[in-house]
């Protein structure tokens, strides 16, 4: 059925809530005083400014959300009116999709396969197509949402929030990539986290398309309470002294589900490192005084969770391909 995207002016329409935020937006505002000496936002500890600004931003994407709802069924009712249906009826015509195939949640596992586990296709298919056309259907929402701004004439009142950039010093820590480049992505991460999994194979797909225009830094930030991970990332730290952490690295995340206390020494073996070596440094404790530095550095930035990335030092929010590649390409044309 042919769907209308004809917008009906509305009248008195206004969207006036930029008052829920300061005006200055994040970059530097007064936020309050004491003894009549007034305090900025960038006069605060770095982990209170990471966190204001995720305040903010998530305030400000909440809003951007109501008025969407506001934009679209609004819409919705004009239509209602005009081809006298009832509103359901005009939801479901607008945001008919081609349902997805067997094919189609095929080729989605093929792609995604390594990020799900490795369960059976037959046994999560019917999950993959209720996925995928539920993804079908916010997208064509979303698309409908964009054609009624532009047809309105849109413009968000609300202000720009600046995140809070960090100068994080990576000195000594692993790097791939272009060396010598301006754009630095860090990562501070858990061998035992299943996110960090996932980032670490985004990652390396970013690097392959990147890696003569970015820098990637590592930095391990062991979170687990079962102290495992710490183990592992003492290992790594080790391993990094006979120039073979990356090997260690990848190695640690394909064996994630198996970590155990003797994980870096069976890696150790595994990648032929110099085992009297290898026992010195887990013994007299230089790696644990690497991590020990690696973990304070995360969290004199508010890093309290992993995966958590810095693009030159803003904090990202996601790690998802399409996410990284989109925030590089942005990052590279400044």
């Amino acid at each position: 059925m042919r769907v209308c995207y004809q917008i009906f002016v509305l009248s008195l329409f206004t969207v006036s809530v930029s008052s829920f935020f300061v005006e200055a937006g994040t970059a530097s505002k007064d936020l309050f005083e004491i003894n009549k000496k007034k305090i900025s936002s960038e006069d605060l500890p770095k982990v209170l400014r990471q966190q204001l600004y995720d305040v903010e931003s998530h305030s400000k994407e909440k809003i951007n959300q109501i008025i969407n709802n506001y934009l679209f069924e609004t819409h919705v009712e004009n239509l209602a009116k005009k081809e006298k249906k009832e509103k359901d009826k005009i939801i479901d015509e607008l945001l008919q999709t081609k349902p997805a195939s067997d094919a189609d949640a095929k080729k989605w596992y093929e792609n995604n396969v390594d990020k799900i586990g490795k369960r059976p296709f037959n046994m999560i298919k019917q999950e993959i197509i209720g996925f995928l056309n539920e993804k079908k259907s916010i997208d064509k929402k979303n698309d409908l949402i964009k054609k009624i701004k532009e047809t309105l004439n849109y413009k968000s009142l609300l202000p720009e929030i600046t995140p809070p950039k960090f100068d994080i010093n990576v000195s000594g820590f692993p790097t791939l990539g272009a060396k010598k480049s301006s754009l630095t992505l860090v990562e501070f991460a858990d061998y035992q986290c299943p996110h960090c999994k996932m980032a670490a194979l985004n990652i390396k797909k970013i690097l392959k398309k990147y890696e003569s225009k970015m820098k990637f830094v590592y930095i391990d930030f062991p979170i687990n309470h079962s102290g495992i991970s710490k183990i592992v990332a003492e290992g790594a730290s080790c391993a990094n002294e006979q120039n073979k952490y990356w090997e260690f690295h990848d190695l640690a995340f394909e064996n994630q589900r198996k970590l155990n206390k003797e994980s870096p020494r069976e890696f150790a073996t595994q990648l032929q490192l110099d085992m009297k070596k290898f026992e010195k440094c887990l013994e007299t404790g230089s790696g644990k005084s690497f991590v020990a530095e690696a973990k304070k550095k995360g969290a004199d930035i508010g890093v309290t969770g992993t995966p958590a990335l810095f693009l030159n030092g803003v904090k990202m929010h996601g790690y998802s391909e399409e996410s990284l590649e989109k925030a590089i390409k942005e990052a590279l044309k400044m």
